[in-house]
C-alpha cells in the first residue's frame, strides 16, 4: 500500500478516523471494527519501523500519519518482487518452519542473486 501511493515521495498515509476508512474500501458508518483495525495497522507499522523497514510521522492529533520506506525496505521490496523469488522464499520459510524477517529478506536477496546468475551466466 506504501509502495503504490501515487505520492512521489514515496509516502502515504492513513487515518485514526473510521469516517477515513471508507476512503480504504471499508464500511465507514458504522464500522465497529476501526478501533481494532486502527490498533493492529498501529502495531503492524511499528513493527516495520522497529525493524528498519519504514518510518513514521506524525503531523498532528487530527492529521495523518505519514509512512516512508526505508532502503531497507525498498531492499526487501526488490528482493521479493519477483513470483519465483517470492515463491522460493515462502517455501523455504514453510520448510524451517518459520524465520525473522530480516531471515526472511536474506533468503530473498539469496534467491534474487541465484536467479540473476542463472540468466546471466554469472557467479555472484
Amino acid at each position: 500500500m506504501v509502495e503504490a501511493c501515487d505520492d512521489p515521495r514515496g509516502k502515504a498515509f492513513f487515518w485514526k478516523d473510521e469516517k477515513k476508512l471508507g476512503n480504504w474500501g471499508f464500511k465507514a458508518d458504522p464500522f465497529p471494527q476501526a478501533d481494532e483495525l486502527n490498533a493492529h495497522l498501529d502495531y503492524q507499522i511499528g513493527l516495520l519501523e522497529q525493524a528498519g523497514f519504514v518510518t513514521r510521522r506524525a503531523v498532528g492529533a487530527n492529521a495523518p500519519n505519514f509512512v516512508e520506506i526505508t532502503y531497507k525496505g525498498h531492499d526487501y521490496l526488490d528482493a521479493i518482487r519477483s513470483d519465483t523469488v517470492w515463491d522460493k522464499t515462502t517455501a523455504g520459510v514453510a520448510k524451517v518452519g518459520g524465520m525473522s524477517l530480516d531471515m526472511i529478506k536474506e533468503l530473498a536477496i539469496a534467491y534474487m542473486k541465484q536467479e540473476a546468475a542463472e540468466k546471466l551466466g554469472i557467479k555472484l
